[in-house]
């Protein structure tokens, strides 16, 4: 990342990953898992080499019009100082609250917000201030299933999980799974 002659984050790489299907990224920290997942969004261009989607290079891609059907929930994501349902849905003028509910639902975070005395409308600090570190996973996840991408990436997105919240979303999102192409 420093420069043209800093040593290579990934080498040789030769990776298709299949439309509509879920492929998982296995590896040692530091191997390279979330570099990848970063390329295939745009954030990093490769030195050498090439980011096909089907047979067009990413680099002729609108990068907004990619990422608009992708959703990702990263080891770094963010959470915004604004009400919860605006983190689920962030940046939509009219929240469909029916999505919203499924949403939150399929993250396993619904009965925690609506515990909270303004429930959806509960502001949160900046980067999730007031919120565990498993509850803003859960609302990552959530904004994600809100979004409905058709490009869905999970870069370790149950690690700040216990066991039981990663199993119950880790079944709901089974069904959130067809159709789209998954990346874990």
């Amino acid at each position: 990342y420093e420069g043209p002659h800093s040593p290579y984050a990934l080498k040789d790489i030769d990776l298709v990953i299949e439309s509509g299907k879920k492929t998982a990224l296995v590896g040692a920290s530091g191997s390279g898992k979330t570099t990848l997942l970063k390329m295939i969004l745009g954030f990093y261009q490769p030195a050498s080499g090439e980011i096909l989607i089907g047979d067009t290079r990413l680099s002729n891609i609108s990068l907004k019009l990619w990422r608009k059907n992708a959703g990702a929930v990263m080891q770094d994501g963010f959470i915004f100082p604004d009400t919860i349902a605006a983190n689920i849905a962030p940046g939509s003028e009219d929240i469909d609250l029916d999505r919203l509910a499924y949403a939150a639902d399929v993250a396993n975070i619904r009965g925690f917000i609506e515990s909270l005395p303004n429930g959806y409308n509960t502001k949160v600090g900046t980067n999730g201030h007031g919120l565990s570190e498993g509850q803003k996973q859960r609302l990552l996840i959530a904004r994600v299933i809100y979004k409905n991408p058709d490009i869905v990436i999970f870069d370790e997105a149950t690690n700040s999980l216990d066991a039981y919240n990663e199993k119950v979303i880790v079944d709901n999102l089974t069904g959130f799974y067809e159709g789209k192409t998954v990346i874990i």
